[in-house]
């Protein structure tokens, strides 16, 4: 094995990726991800390990072969947290441990024309002399807060006519001292977001996007926008914990975020905490979501179950009448139908909850596995046509 440093060799491939390399090798590794191949060790290792590497796709890119020519052909390395090659290995990394931090650079050699290290936000050393074989390096980010700490050898490559930089220092007084951005970072930063959204939302890929939303972040801590799709794509990954941390930080930045509060909401909720969850909500009707009957919907659940179901049964009826208004437009009739059921059935009207669940089985059968779990249907859980419904 030619790396020391596995952690190294891992940016070297990621190198190599971005300058369109190892096509084969992760489209490989891509599709098994994407067919759920490796969904059962995640499920079963436990939280301890759910954050880290999966054991298979950790050897495969470990013993991976790179050819000298492949490595000479490296000008560029980064060590930057959203590094593809990293949510290959480990899907649901956020970050927030160090199994990638690259501690040794004595494999710097292996990449004789290796010209710049960038983004170093993942080195950690001490000793940064194997910099000084590289003959045609010309930059280096040492990132001091917490990256190549090796002042005596910086002090020797900047007398060679190295430049160092201090990404995190730079970044830090750029905003300082003029608080704009620059036109062509705001154009990388809204495609490289709208990137991130296509993967979730038209691709359904949230462990790809996921990365990409972590490294806006990174870039803009400010941005309300990248922390709310943080949490969202938290919260489809099954991770609320993570979720509810990143809709918390959205609405510190940015209070207006009415759907935010609204899953918020849900999360209290489902953690009984019944007060905060009605706060929460009534701030979502409050910031934009008064025509939205989920949050009627919610708010009813809340009052009964903090023992008002007067109060409940009258925001219940508000419900009905968006839903039901909501039925004319809606692009998702087997929801919309099935929520219906589910007021009717809160309201005590057997009936007509028995009638919109029956539409929603036939327009979507999925409606009747969502039925079975379905507290909103205590009411009718006994009844013979529910029971018919959700086992045919």
């Amino acid at each position: 094995m030619k790396f020391k440093s596995v952690e190294f060799k891992f940016a070297v491939i990621q190198s190599l990726i971005d300058n369109g390399f190892l096509k084969k090798q992760t489209e490989a590794v891509e599709k098994r991800i994407q067919k759920g191949d490796f969904e059962e060790y995640y499920q079963s290792c436990g939280i301890e390990k759910f954050y880290g590497p999966h054991p298979e796709i950790y050897e495969y890119f470990k013993n991976l072969e790179l050819s000298d020519k492949l490595l000479s052909s490296i000008k560029s390395i980064s060590f930057e947290g959203g590094n593809e090659v990293y949510h290959l290995i480990a899907h649901n990394w956020d970050g927030e441990d160090n199994i990638f931090d690259v501690r040794s650079l004595e494999d710097v050699c292996l990449a004789p024309n290796l010209e710049e290290l960038v983004d170093c936000v993942l080195v950690d050393v001490d000793d940064a002399s194997p910099l000084l074989q590289l003959k045609k390096l010309r930059s280096v980010d040492v990132n001091y807060d917490g990256g190549i700490k090796d002042k005596k050898t910086i002090s020797q490559l900047e007398k060679k006519g190295v430049q160092i930089l201090n990404r995190a220092e730079d970044v830090s007084e750029k905003k300082e001292s003029s608080g704009k951005s620059n036109l062509v970072e705001d154009l990388k930063f809204i495609e490289e977001y709208e990137k991130a959204q296509d993967l979730f939302y038209d691709k359904s890929d949230p462990r790809r996007a996921l990365p990409i939303f972590e490294k806006l972040i990174s870039q803009r801590p400010e941005d309300a926008d990248c922390w709310m799709e943080k949490g969202n794509v938290h919260s489809e990954l099954g991770n609320d914990t993570e979720a509810e941390k990143a809709w918390l930080k959205c609405i510190e930045l940015d209070p207006g975020y009415d759907e935010v509060h609204y899953n918020l909401a849900n999360i209290k909720k489902d953690k009984k905490q019944y007060s905060e969850a009605m706060e929460l909500v009534q701030k979502a009707i409050e910031s934009g979501m008064a025509d939205r009957p989920e949050a009627w919907h919610i708010m009813g659940q809340l009052h009964c179950l903090l023992d008002d179901p007067a109060a409940g049964r009258k925001v219940f009826e508000k419900a009905l009448k968006l839903y039901e208004k909501e039925s004319e437009t809606t692009d998702d009739a087997a929801d919309n139908r099935f929520q219906l059921a589910c007021i009717h059935s809160l309201l005590g009207n057997a009936e007509k909850a028995l009638y919109y669940l029956r539409e929603a089985v036939e327009i979507d059968g999925s409606s009747r596995d969502r039925a079975k779990d379905e507290p909103d249907f205590h009411s009718i859980k006994n009844n013979s046509m529910f029971v018919n419904y959700i086992n045919e």
